[in-house]
């Protein structure tokens, strides 16, 4: 064609038909030799906002190397790889510099590649090349408010929040999430048309408040558009509570801890924790509950110590729990209960007492501890059973709060084994009794009298009366009473007991072996009385010393020695030996020995016989009268006898001992050198009895000499 210009200017109009086109190619063609062109095809880069009219853009460029070519000799398409049918595209230039445009909308952002086809008429050849269109956000999201109304335990489902888009999008082309302000976080739905979209979603929330909902709304990618809504959600209390009351005993002035309510809720899922609880004790009292809750059933529990007795209501009030302070909580429920308060119990305890038979006891008998720190003894009443048959009352006393004490009186008849019982009665409250042994025994014997025991050593002088005592609780029968007699010389024996009247007296009996002044202890016993002791003086004289015979020289010649048997005496003590005497001789002519005594035997009577014994030579003549003193050590007895000697010269009596004189004289000495008046006295005096001569001098130089027989 580049041959034939004129041709191609004349078909140039003609042949612009498609019907005509081919024909006049092939034409041309046949007419002059084909030369293909080179066509460069380069794509233009597209920025354009999203929903932005492209108009009649570039989106690729070409050069032809045949530069007669003409723009018409080309076809052009573009894909712009939206998903959209691909559009016819204009071509523009000459002189081989060509520009393809189109026009075109991208509804949503995105990068997307646009490819651009190129078509020769007159060379059916085809020509593609991709560049890419850059589509730039251009939503503008503006978010709107909203209230949202929910009730607790119930789903919410509906919309949270409005957004308008500056771009009618619509909303598939964006995702939101909803924190429903209580820790939950879900994704949204979008809904809308034009350019407002509605966020919304379904949500139970657990508890009533108010809550700000935060809907979030994103453009999809590579979208950057966003924006955020808050919301505000009221959540109702859906609680509904229902009060059950209980009937508790607790006891005055003692703690009690206890459930004092229960309540239902008709929607169980809330916690013990989202409540709170009150209780009126109904004594002007109000505390704070605690709640528990199992299986959904609340339970309200309290502690609280009532300082009086009786019944008494009690109102419990659980409230629901504002917890954010929003006023939503508003469930409340109450229940009545009553409380029976029993009266603070007390204890008797029991006195051990110990009365005596016939004596009055007045005095504790028990005592009242009580819990009620005001408690008073007029609060009480108290009866006592004294086990004999006997009730009396008795009376209290003691300090506000106690403890108090019970005193009672009584007098008991007779000595034994009781039991003994308390009963206290307090006011309008419990009657508590306490029991407990009595033994009443017999008083002790009171003393009232002694008596001085007199008597002899080794002498049974027979029963005397050492004492008399009477008895408090009343005279008994004698056989009721013994005695013992401690003699105070080592000896104890049971004394006598003797009525007398309304009194007794205790008689003994009793032999001292030695004289002297004993302390007497005189016991009394009475059956399981204590038993009592008097002391008494008991005086024991000494055993008197009485003379039986003198003997003793009558005549001695001058210094003629006389040894013999001075006299006898007797003691009354049975059991005395030549031990406690001293015997002294006194022989009138200024010389003192001590005589020697011997035991002899008994005399008629039964006493012990003593023997007194000495020697002794005058050395002048005349009538002395001689002394024998016998003293008892012990008693400190004496006694004194005095005879005369008649003391003469040797030849006066010539004639009288003439015959005699030399056995006398050789008897009496040879008892006197070979025993030394100490040795065999009981063989002495024999010797002598056969002999002996008594002188009764009538006249001085008067004398008779009167024999005996039995001579030696």
């Amino acid at each position: 064609m580049a041959r034939f210009p004129c041709l191609r200017r004349l078909l140039g109009t003609s042949l612009r038909r498609p019907i005509y086109r081919s024909t006049a190619r092939l034409v041309l063609e046949l007419l002059e030799e084909r030369t293909l062109p080179t066509i460069n095809l380069t794509g233009v880069p597209v920025n354009i906002p999203e929903q932005s009219l492209f108009n009649n853009g570039p989106v690729a460029t070409f050069t032809d190397t045949i530069t007669t070519d003409l723009a018409a000799d080309f076809i052009a398409s573009v894909n712009w790889g939206d998903g959209t049918t691909a559009a016819s595209a204009s071509i523009s230039g000459g002189n081989g510099n060509f520009t393809i445009t189109s026009t075109h909308t991208y509804s949503d952002e995105r990068t997307a590649n646009v490819v651009v086809v190129l078509d020769q008429v007159s060379s059916s050849s085809s020509f593609t090349v991709t560049t890419q269109a850059t589509v730039a956000e251009a939503d503008t999201l503006l978010a709107g408010t909203m209230t949202v109304t929910a009730a607790e335990g119930q789903q919410f489902s509906g919309t949270v929040a409005t957004f308008t888009d500056t771009l009618p999008s619509g909303p598939n082309d964006f995702q939101a999430t909803i924190d429903w302000g209580d820790g939950t976080i879900d994704a949204g739905t979008t809904t809308g048309e034009g350019g407002g979209i509605d966020v919304s979603g379904s949500h139970t929330y657990a508890d009533e408040g108010k809550f700000q909902i935060t809907v979030v709304l994103t453009d999809d990618a590579p979208g950057t558009a966003s924006a955020t809504a808050t919301s505000q959600a009221t959540v109702g209390d859906a609680d509904i509570l229902g009060g059950t009351g209980v009937t508790i005993s607790p006891t005055q002035f003692s703690s009690f801890s206890g459930a004092v309510a229960t309540f239902s809720n008709m929607y169980p899922a809330n916690s013990a924790s989202d409540f709170s609880a009150t209780v009126d004790w109904g004594d002007n009292v109000t505390t704070a509950g605690t709640v528990s809750s199992n299986l959904g059933v609340l339970t309200v529990a309290g502690t609280h110590t009532y300082a009086g007795a009786g019944p008494f209501t009690i109102l419990v009030t659980l409230t629901d729990v504002d917890d954010d302070g929003s006023g939503q909580a508003n469930a409340t429920g109450t229940a009545t209960s009553t409380a029976n308060v029993a009266q603070a119990p007390f204890t008797v305890k029991p006195a051990t007492i110990a009365p005596s038979e016939g004596a009055l006891f007045n005095g504790i008998v028990a005592t009242i501890m009580s819990t009620d720190p005001t408690s008073k003894p007029g609060q009480f009443a108290a009866t006592i059973d004294w086990g004999d048959g006997t009730m009396t009352g008795g009376m209290i006393s003691g300090a506000t709060g106690g403890p108090f004490t019970v005193i009672g009186s009584h007098t008991y008849a007779e000595e034994g084994p009781y039991t003994e019982t308390i009963d206290v009665q307090q006011v309008e409250g419990p009657l508590v009794g306490a029991t407990a042994p009595v033994k009443v025994s017999d008083p002790a014997v009171i003393w009232t009298g002694v008596s001085t025991y007199r008597t002899q050593e080794a002498l049974d002088f027979g029963g005397q009366p050492l004492a008399t005592f009477t008895d408090p609780g009343g005279a008994e029968t004698v056989g009721n009473y013994t005695a013992t007699v401690d003699w105070g010389d080592g000896a104890t024996t049971a004394g006598t007991v003797v009525a007398q009247g309304s009194s007794f007296v205790v008689n003994g009996q009793h032999t001292y072996a030695e004289p002297g002044t004993y302390a007497v202890h005189v016991t009394a016993h009475h059956d399981q009385a204590a038993d009592t002791t008097i002391v008494t003086d008991a005086l024991a004289v000494d055993a008197p010393v009485l003379v039986n015979t003198v003997s003793g020289p009558r005549a001695l010649a001058v210094g003629q020695y006389f040894i013999g048997l001075m006299g006898t005496f007797v003691d009354d003590n049975p059991t005395a030996t030549t031990s406690d005497f001293i015997v002294g001789l006194y022989w009138g002519d200024g010389a003192f020995n001590l005589g020697s005594v011997v035991p002899l035997g008994t005399d008629a009577t039964g006493k012990t016989l003593f023997g007194v014994y000495g020697y002794h030579a005058y050395s002048t003549a005349g009538k002395p009268a001689f002394t024998l003193a016998v003293y008892d050590i012990d008693g400190a007895n004496c006694i004194v006898y005095s005879p005369t000697v008649l003391v003469y010269q040797e030849t006066q009596f010539l004639d009288l001992w003439a015959v005699n004189a030399e056995i006398v004289q050789a008897a009496v000495m040879n008892q006197v050198y070979n025993s030394e008046f100490a040795q065999d006295h009981l063989a002495f005096e024999q010797s002598l009895a056969n002999y002996w001569i008594a002188v009764y001098l009538e006249d001085i130089g008067t004398y008779h000499r009167v024999a005996q027989t039995g001579m030696l």
